[in-house]
């Protein structure tokens, strides 16, 4: 472990010498490093790190720009997402994939589909993955009268008091939207899935309307991204259609 830390520049040491790929290790360029490859023993935060610095040690091994501060800013801002939205009682049993196209109508009864991902978690997921469903693209009043109709119906309900609230679920759905964005993307740019394409605008312009709401004073640098992302898509939807 020592060597391998002096043979990375971890470690400077008390005498002698050593070089890799023709470069002594405090004389790396981020291009030296990015020929490398470095394993740690345990995958770990360090606890004696705040999660700003942990960020920013990561990101010197990945030879992510010195000048990074607005990189690991943003990254906060997601670390605060998943710890917010992780705060929310998740005693309460998911289909964690709760969309329109889970959901089947047969002899006048609904049947769920596809729920071999269930899990436990909080209420207000299914919740967001329905009404935030791209392959739906319900209006916003739509989807802000049904949250109300689901809160009526949850009262009926013994057991749950707490479990759920606007501000729960205004997290949930952000985050939700975001994993919605991220595997869509990947699907269709990487796997070439081009059926998902179609539905990156309706994800992408319901990501923008969920942060122009007060909540999303709270995440200012995703706000900023949001604003900008609907032509970021279009141009690239643009540039498949000529292609």
């Amino acid at each position: 472990t020592t060597t391998i830390r002096l043979l990375t520049g971890f470690y400077s040491p008390t005498s002698g010498e050593a070089t890799v790929l023709g470069h002594r290790p405090s004389e790396f360029t981020r291009e030296t490093r990015a020929r490398m490859g470095y394993m740690p023993q345990h995958f770990v935060l360090y606890p004696n790190l705040t999660v700003s610095q942990n960020l920013n040690f990561a990101a010197s091994i990945y030879g992510v720009d010195p000048r990074r501060g607005q990189r690991v800013k943003e990254l906060l801002e997601f670390v605060e997402l998943a710890e917010s939205a992780a705060a929310t009682p998740a005693g309460f049993f998911l289909h964690r994939d709760f969309q329109s196209r889970n959901l089947m109508l047969h002899n006048g009864c609904l049947r769920v589909i596809d729920f071999q991902g269930g899990r436990f978690g909080p209420l207000g997921y299914d919740l967001a993955s329905l009404l935030i469903d791209p392959y739906a693209a319900l209006p916003a009043y739509v989807q802000e009268r049904l949250v109300q109709k689901y809160m009526e119906t949850l009262s009926g309900y013994s057991g749950v008091g707490g479990a759920f609230s606007i501000e729960n679920y205004y997290l949930l759905a952000l985050q939700r939207n975001l994993q919605i964005l991220g595997a869509f993307a990947f699907l269709s740019e990487v796997r070439r899935k081009v059926f998902f394409r179609g539905y990156l605008a309706p994800a992408t312009l319901n990501l923008h309307r969920l942060l122009q709401e007060p909540g999303g004073r709270c995440f200012p640098v995703l706000r900023a991204f949001a604003d900008e992302l609907p032509g970021m898509v279009e141009q690239r939807l643009l540039r498949f259609r000529l292609s």
